[in-house]
């Protein structure tokens, strides 16, 4: 299988291309650490490549909208996801956007290339660690007071606006979040708004993966890793 690997940190790309120099049954055409070159790459080179793994919590375009723009042009091209971060949510809407894997970033090696096999023979590859755990993995908002704080302060987010997007991010609806925070859905659709200007996520995902990424959500996987 001939991949494209795509993740905004240079050491963790680096040490996928150190992976697999010596396999004869993968090759790692190219890395991105930026993925808005993915595409443009693709519309030249698609014939040169079978499929990408990429990161999904990424600067400019994340992981679950690039591989959404390559299924909407290329159905056929092999996409897989991986993260350290993972719910029910981000799985579904995988899966509904026809993505065609996901792997955890604590994977092996061997998990890795069995994986990658699986996926070139046309299944569908979800971890069998995280398909069986999924029913006890979830997040919990932190209750740290300093770290709450902090989130608020770097994107200038008012009390309320922490209060809407942990019920976004939980997959409530607009008309859910008004109805227990007891305010209008123009209200609701006001801080969704002030929200995506604000921190600069245009989707749940990006706002989930980014409360992740700077400790506002713990995620507490079930199974064991080691």
């Amino acid at each position: 299988m001939r991949l494209l690997i795509v993740d905004d940190h240079e050491m963790f790309l680096n040490g996928i291309e150190k992976l697999f120099e010596n396999n004869k049954t993968i090759q790692i055409v190219t890395t991105f650490s930026d993925s808005l070159m993915v595409l443009p790459y693709l519309n030249g080179n698609l014939n040169n490549v079978d499929g990408i793994l990429t990161d999904l919590n990424m600067l400019n375009l994340n992981g679950l909208d690039l591989i959404k723009k390559i299924k909407e042009k290329y159905p056929n091209f092999i996409t897989i996801a991986f993260s350290m971060y993972c719910n029910h949510k981000l799985i579904d809407e995988l899966k509904k956007h026809n993505c065609d894997g996901f792997i955890h970033k604590s994977f092996s090696y061997t998990e890795l290339v069995d994986a990658l096999g699986i996926i070139k023979k046309g299944h569908k590859y979800f971890s069998p660690r995280l398909s069986k755990s999924l029913t006890n993995y979830d997040f919990i908002f932190s209750q740290n007071k300093r770290i709450r704080d902090s989130f608020g302060k770097k994107f200038y987010l008012s009390k309320r606006e922490i209060e809407v997007l942990e019920l976004i991010v939980q997959n409530h609806s607009s008309k859910k979040i008004a109805e227990k925070l007891f305010v209008s859905l123009e209200t609701i659709s006001s801080h969704r708004k002030n929200l995506i200007k604000k921190t600069g996520c245009k989707t749940a995902i990006d706002l989930y993966l980014l409360a992740v990424e700077i400790g506002m959500i713990k995620v507490y996987p079930s199974w064991d890793l080691t």
